[in-house]
């Protein structure tokens, strides 16, 4: 497998990209050893990750194998000439020279020449690779001369942005996984997410409770809407004399009923054109449900009858007040509705008293 592929071909967690970047690490190892011949001291390489880019700040072994593994190689680095490769032919190699080393120095001086020599069907993928290299470098120069704020002093100037930079970003990374010590959290904490606080028991509605909420939901539902105007046109089209109150209250009573049977249909359709959504308010709510004496909507909170509390600090106030329920009225009982009627068949109209 070609050195492309499995740097940007293949998932990270295979066998194969994880045999890549063991490689690339001895590799780049060798390099330093070859390079430095410190012994004893923790050797540190340039991070060709994502993040990092070549240009961030030399990090552990360790480090870099975690950021390879998790973010990968950046683009175009197919060639490690930041890490040795094409420097110098006689830096593949970490141990010291032996004598049977020095006494190919002249073969080695020979193929040094023979690397010299450029391959013109390599010209393209050079200039290529020399681009983007070129702009990242320029895109690193820019960062550390926006650092300079002394001219007189910009190497220090360099030093101390860079240096601030690391610490903020250190720190954001430290405290993102910390919990924070001392600081009192409010019990309500949690509770404006639209979850019940206290009171809660299971209950079993009656249908019609259950057919006024079910109701409800449809009618607030945006993926609903074309089927409440198909159901009301449909109601008025076989009832073109009936009037809009009729026509109103018919709709409330069938149209959970007609949603359902319309789902169903519209299911054994291939292919279906109903989602999930639709498919799980058709078959109505669960019941038995449980309720609670005390809930937190919208950042609001509801307890034991009273509501519209936003402030924390207001809910103290109630937590004292006797339980006590709250009736729900509905929509079109004991109202009465100013409506005019008139016969069509003839020119005379027509007198109706009491309520209807």
């Amino acid at each position: 497998m070609d050195r492309h592929t499995w740097m940007y071909k293949i998932p990270r967690a295979t066998a194969d990209y994880i045999k890549g970047v063991e490689d690339f690490i001895t590799y780049a190892m060798l390099y330093l050893e070859n390079k430095h011949k410190e012994e004893g001291k923790e050797q540190m390489i340039l991070c060709p990750c994502r993040d990092c880019n070549n240009f961030k700040k030399y990090r552990s072994v360790d480090t870099v194998r975690d950021h390879l593994f998790r973010r990968g190689f950046k683009e175009g680095y197919e060639k490690w000439i930041w890490h040795g490769e094409g420097l110098d032919s006689t830096r593949t190699s970490g141990t010291k020279r032996t004598r049977e080393e020095d006494s190919m120095e002249n073969n080695d001086e020979e193929d040094m020449d023979n690397d010299r020599v450029i391959d013109p069907m390599m010209l393209d993928t050079l200039q290529s690779d020399i681009i983007v290299t070129l702009c990242e470098f320029e895109i690193f120069l820019c960062t550390l001369k926006a650092y300079v704020r002394n001219r007189y002093r910009p190497e220090g100037s360099i030093i101390e942005g860079y240096s601030v930079e690391e610490t903020i970003e250190f720190c954001t990374e430290y405290l993102a996984v910390v919990d924070p010590i001392g600081i009192p959290k409010s019990r309500h904490e949690g509770r404006l997410e639209g979850h019940g606080t206290l009171g809660s028991k299971m209950i079993s509605p009656t249908a019609e409770l259950c057919d006024k909420a079910h109701l409800f939901v449809l009618q607030h539902m945006t993926e609903v809407d074309p089927y409440l105007k198909e159901h009301i046109a449909l109601i008025r089209q076989m009832h073109p004399l009936k009037s809009g109150k009729w026509v109103t209250n018919e709709h409330n009573h069938s149209f959970g009923r007609w949603f359902k049977e319309r789902v169903m249909s519209q299911l054994t359709q291939r292919p279906a054109v109903v989602s999930n959504t639709l498919k799980w308010l058709a078959y109505g709510p669960d019941i038995p449900v449980r309720s609670y004496e005390s809930y937190d909507v919208n950042g609001k909170r509801r307890i034991l009858g009273i509501e519209n509390v936003e402030d924390e600090d207001e809910y103290d106030q109630f937590d004292e007040n006797p339980p006590f329920s709250m009736g729900l009225s509905t929509s079109y009982e004991n109202e009465f509705v100013n409506a005019d009627y008139i016969r069509n068949d003839h020119d005379e109209g027509v007198w109706i008293d009491g309520q209807v």
